[in-house]
């Protein structure tokens, strides 16, 4: 029982001190990896990196497609027509794909969703160029894409 928990502890710090290398020495901009780095930190040797980016990514485009969605709920007008609720209502589910919104079900767990990024950006190279938000967006879409309300 020692050794695991020392191996536990060692791979807290060996993350933190990546975490905090990344922060204190990447420029602030919008994309902080693409998809060639990205493509890098899917090796088994930066499993725990790679799972905390996913885990960042994937709260912040929970975050993002809730507000979104919030705003639209107060935009809708309740005196409308039904043709004019479900008009609204097909506009706004194309502007939430165009968005990159994904569908992912609630059981889903970190792990698979950082498998489905790997997976994707392994056999898209041609997208490699790309920043990570955008990649994870496309490899989200392709796997758990979201109903087009018609």
């Amino acid at each position: 029982m020692p050794f695991i928990h020392r191996e536990m502890v060692m791979n807290f710090k060996t993350t933190l001190s990546a975490a905090l290398f990344v922060v204190f020495t990447t420029p602030a901009f919008a994309g902080f990896f693409d998809g060639n780095e990205l493509h890098k930190k899917c090796s088994p040797d930066f499993r725990e990196f790679a799972l905390g980016y996913m885990a960042g990514i994937t709260d912040k485009s929970i975050i993002d497609h809730s507000a979104f969605y919030a705003a639209w709920q107060a935009t809708v007008d309740t005196n409308a027509t039904t043709e004019a609720r479900n008009k609204l209502q097909r506009n706004m589910s194309r502007a939430s794909l165009a968005m990159g919104k994904f569908c992912m079900p609630d059981s889903v767990r970190l792990s698979q969703v950082l498998d489905v990024f790997c997976k994707y950006v392994s056999n898209n190279p041609e997208s490699r160029h790309l920043n990570g938000a955008e990649l994870f967006s496309k490899a989200m879409r392709a796997a758990w894409p979201c109903p087009v309300i018609e």
